[in-house]
């Protein structure tokens, strides 16, 4: 496991700007890199050019105001995505 912290600029602001794009590179076995979205982003959306996903530094000035009220709990267990072929051997071979 590794982690990363990086320090605000003088001015308080953060080194990564809102809306930006990025990925993680990773190393397999063999030497081959490849980028991927990580598993704790937040926000990604398609790239309009490349029709491929990335993770998006989403950190508005202002947060999100809700619209509407939260719907009660379900007494029962709801599984809305599963995606199983994301974490797959193709990075471990």
């Amino acid at each position: 496991m590794w982690s990363l912290t990086l320090p605000k600029l003088e001015d308080g602001s953060l080194l990564i700007a809102h809306d930006s794009r990025y990925k993680c590179c990773i190393t397999k076995q063999n030497g081959e890199k490849v980028d991927r979205i990580p598993g704790w982003a937040k926000y990604s959306r398609q790239n309009k050019q490349t029709l491929l996903y990335e993770a998006v530094f989403w950190n508005p000035d202002a947060p999100y105001v809700w619209q509407h009220e939260r719907p009660a709990k379900s007494e029962s267990l709801r599984v809305y995505e599963a995606h199983v072929g994301m974490v797959s051997d193709v990075l471990y071979n």
